[in-house]
């Protein structure tokens, strides 16, 4: 659609108007906002922060209603794609592609252990919200190296039955083509397992160097850090060969219990997310020392689960765009890895975030204007 002649101001009290009307007059923000004024800033992914534009007595112009149609069927084009299936690499097909990310649910009794009622009454709730994917909280591959302590966890065979009936609540109770793809994400806390709540206090978290947890938020903060996480192992070769044969057995777990796929929790600080990191991932060998280095241990899981599981199973991974701290991943190595990962193939699915638990202060929501342009959008 054509574009109106962008305003010079930079004001947010003045920045609105003269899109539309160069008349000075019009220029004072008066509170309302008309849904054509709305909907173009939109449409052009603008951040207003105050309340936008009131025109009085001002009859629209067939530019205004031209931009108004041009929007109209644009946002019905995109609700139109949303509810469009979509199918995966692997063969599998999303009913739509409105997609239920993970949330930490923190449902289970401290130390972590399988799924429970809890578990059972929120993702019946959310079979029924129309969702094309639907993607679990948190599945720990190792008990020992947890996040916050009420975690769901990898368990024996023997007690995978939980893990059975949470799939089929997931999927809800009209399983087939309109039934959500359901995805068990899969995570390794590394360094941000706290010492003391899963293992001997004694005994240390593990990450790919032994670099401590830190903050920029201050001393306090840092010494928070310091005293509840403690300095982590650097991971010997055993130790990440582990590690991939964790992942490895916890997708099959989600294969055989029902689950349509996985998805690999590469981000947030956990461990894969620090092994990705150059600020957290200091070593010389194979698993580090460049940016292929430091994606290596992801490529190795996803060929490994690759191998481990049928064709049609449906492998996802979440990585960060950044870490937002100095010295810790940026947006062209995280770009670069994406590739990587694209280029080695097997993936079907991949979710951006980004941050870490240091790094949680640096991350900024936008204004409440710009917010609810963007969702409403």
């Amino acid at each position: 659609m054509g574009k109106l002649p962008k305003s010079p101001a930079t004001r947010l009290d003045f920045a609105v108007v003269p899109r539309l009307d160069p008349d000075p007059a019009y220029k004072r923000i008066n509170g309302t906002t008309t849904p054509t004024v709305l909907r173009w800033l939109a449409i052009q992914s603008c951040g207003w922060q105050t309340p936008i534009a009131h025109f009085p007595h001002q009859q629209p112009t067939s530019e205004m209603a031209s931009a108004q149609q041009n929007v109209e069927h644009a946002e019905m084009s995109s609700v139109d794609i949303l509810r469009q299936p979509l199918k995966l690499p692997c063969g599998l097909v999303a009913p739509n592609r409105l997609v239920k990310a993970a949330m930490y649910e923190a449902l289970t009794s401290f130390g972590g252990g399988p799924p429970n009622s809890l578990h059972f009454r929120l993702y019946e709730t959310w079979s029924e919200g129309g969702w094309g994917v639907i993607i679990t909280g948190n599945v720990f591959v190792d008990p020992r190296y947890q996040a916050l302590g009420q975690d769901l966890i990898v368990l024996p065979k023997a007690k995978w039955d939980e893990y059975r009936h949470l799939a089929r609540c997931a999927k809800g109770p009209n399983p087939g083509p309109s039934a959500p793809l359901t995805l068990m994400q899969l995570n390794h806390a590394g360094r941000q397992s706290m010492r003391s709540n899963f293992r001997p206090p004694w005994s240390p978290s593990l990450a790919p160097s032994a670099v401590p947890m830190d903050s920029e938020e201050g001393w306090l903060a840092t010494m928070a850090y310091h005293t509840f996480y403690g300095v982590p192992k650097e991971m010997t070769l055993k130790d990440i060969d582990t590690v991939v044969q964790q992942f490895t057995e916890s997708a099959v777990m989600a294969y055989e219990t029902g689950f349509d796929g996985v998805e690999i929790h590469c981000a947030h600080g956990y461990l894969l997310s620090t092994f990705m990191s150059p600020r957290t991932n200091r070593r010389k060998d194979a698993y580090g020392g460049n940016t292929k280095g430091r994606t290596k241990i992801v490529l190795d899981i996803i060929a490994s689960i690759r191998k481990a599981v049928p064709p049609t199973f449906c492998v996802a991974v979440k990585l960060n765009c950044k870490d937002f701290g100095k010295g810790g991943l940026n947006e062209d190595e995280a770009l670069e890895q994406v590739r990587m990962i694209h280029q080695q193939g097997g993936v079907d699915i991949i979710e951006i975030s980004g941050g870490t638990y240091e790094m949680a202060g640096k991350i900024s929501s936008p204004p409440l204007r710009a917010r609810s342009l963007a969702e409403g959008h």
